[in-house]
């Protein structure tokens, strides 16, 4: 596609003044802020245009007219012109956004990295915060109220109300509201991820549930799984963190435990209420909880019957 967004570049004549300090910081880290806009993007033939306009703190700006000649520039020497270069800047992405035909609901409330691609037809609503090198694709509803950063969504994915950090999500998922996505997840395809889940170093697999209140921690769960409410894996014993197994067309009960390490094969069940600390092979029920015993009397026996 022609990418049109707006896109600021980290320039090589910076390399000599990383360690020098302007307000505070570095200008590496200035640029990572999103301090400045360099005024650069692509166009449509994809070279680098200036802008019209260069945003730079003051001690800066003899060292960059030396470097470059620039003309018009605005000075960043109080916390106003600050937000003024910032709203400037993010405006600019996003129109870059909508003008490559992104449908974005809001320009004021959406905060999108220069690193950032989105690809046509995706759904941004406001209050969404997309950073680093994230890629959301075609036909995908953002938002409101999500963060995705460093991460990869693929087309026809909803992510709502949530957050996604540095991992991949497949085609045609549901993740949210208020899922939590942490580090080195691979979600595949047609697969939901519903409210208060909380999936970390995971792979789950081709439509697989996951609806709500669930922990899943180092653990690679298979195709076509439900996962209940309230499941935990105990990937943590103090000292060192293991790996669960979850094989295809596995249904794991409420309230279950999943003990570390281990392995429930294919086509197995896990009963609701269960605490598992061993394998489960292919086609069994694993019960693991306290047999019921039940009082007859107890309660007017002992005087608390009202």
């Amino acid at each position: 596609m022609d990418d049109k967004r707006f896109t600021i570049k980290e320039m090589e004549y910076f390399s000599a003044y990383r360690e020098n300090m302007v307000f505070g910081v570095t200008p590496k880290e200035i640029l990572e802020d999103k301090l400045f806009s360099l005024g650069y993007y692509y166009d449509e033939s994809g070279l680098s245009v200036p802008e019209d306009i260069f945003y730079c703190p003051v001690s800066f700006i003899g060292q960059y007219m030396k470097k470059k000649g620039k003309l018009e520039f605005e000075p960043v020497d109080d916390p106003i012109s600050y937000y003024e270069a910032y709203e400037h800047v993010k405006t600019q992405i996003n129109i870059g956004h909508i003008e490559n035909g992104v449908r974005m609901l809001s320009v004021t409330e959406t905060y999108i990295d220069y690193t950032v691609k989105i690809a046509p037809k995706a759904v941004i609503y406001p209050n969404c915060f997309i950073e680093g090198d994230s890629y959301i694709s075609e036909d995908c509803i953002i938002g409101p109220d999500t963060k995705i950063e460093s991460s990869r969504v693929e087309a026809g994915t909803s992510v709502i109300k949530s957050v996604v950090l540095e991992s991949s999500i497949g085609q045609n998922c549901t993740i949210g509201p208020f899922a939590y996505i942490r580090p080195h997840t691979r979600i595949k395809d047609k697969v939901k991820v519903g409210d208060f889940v909380e999936l970390k170093n995971t792979t789950v697999d081709n439509n697989t549930k996951i609806p709500h209140f669930v922990y899943a921690g180092d653990s690679e769960i298979g195709k076509a799984c439900n996962i209940s409410c309230g499941v935990i894996t105990a990937n943590y014993d103090g000292k060192a963190k293991y790996k669960t197994k979850i094989g295809d067309n596995v249904f794991v009960g409420c309230n279950s435990t999943l003990v570390a390490p281990i392995e429930l094969e294919d086509n197995t069940f896990i009963a609701a209420g269960s605490t598992i600390v061993d394998d489960v092979k292919t086609g069994t029920l694993a019960i693991a909880r306290a047999h019921q015993v039940n009082k007859e009397g107890w309660v007017e026996k002992t005087g608390r019957m009202k």
